[in-house]
């Protein structure tokens, strides 16, 4: 029984941070069709809601309590797991990664593999390189863009890749197995909405980075 009800207040958590998302999500994707002042005064308010909820005597911050510490340690542990399993094709992550995306959508850029792969420019083109060295992925120009570059799988790489791809089948199935359907859909959109709710803090750091400059 401790387990069941282990899921179910987990399942509440789910529920009223999706809610809180949403409505975060809303009021930004209002205020920025405004303009910019009206969405830093969004964020501002949110602030403020925060900062009363603690005067009134709500729970301060705790690590083990937040989102984004939950959140990191769900893709920490399913990515070490995971890891174990492509050590046989001597694969990091952000390889396997950059090989599944290729066999979803072949003729990519090395940008789009960058942002598929959370990479800068330099350190994807590095990885890239090592595949190509390994014949798992090959480049060659694009004819209708002289100075763009086209990456795809070789036929080896293509191999590997559809293994992968099975056994991350297998770990998706696992990792969402206390869930239905419904469920896992409305998760993928909340985290997707959490993703984007990170612009609020990377324009905060821009600005931050210019008043400092």
């Amino acid at each position: 029984m401790t387990g069941g009800v282990g899921f179910i207040s987990w399942r509440a958590q789910i529920s009223a941070t999706g809610s809180l998302v949403q409505r975060i999500a809303r009021d930004k994707s209002a205020a920025m069709a405004v303009n910019r002042p009206a969405f830093q005064k969004t964020s501002h308010a949110h602030l403020a809601i925060l900062l009363s909820c603690r005067k009134r005597g709500a729970p301060m911050y705790r690590l083990s309590d937040s989102l984004p510490y939950r959140l990191n340690r769900l893709g920490t542990r399913l990515g070490l797991l995971f890891i174990q399993r492509i050590a046989d094709f001597g694969l990091t992550l952000p390889m396997y990664q950059a090989m599944v995306s290729l066999a979803e959508r072949p003729d990519q850029r090395l940008n789009d593999l960058a942002a598929t792969t959370s990479m800068s420019l330099p350190t994807a083109s590095r990885m890239i390189g090592t595949l190509v060295e390994r014949n798992l992925v090959s480049r060659e120009r694009d004819p209708d863009h002289e100075r763009a570059v086209r990456i795809n799988l070789t036929a080896e790489g293509q191999q590997i890749a559809q293994n992968l791809l099975q056994r991350a089948e297998h770990y998706a199935e696992v990792a969402s197995s206390l869930l239905d359907p419904a469920e896992v859909e409305q998760l993928k959109t909340w985290l997707d909405r959490i993703y984007t709710s990170l612009d609020i803090l990377e324009g905060e750091l821009r600005t931050s980075k210019r008043n400092i400059a």
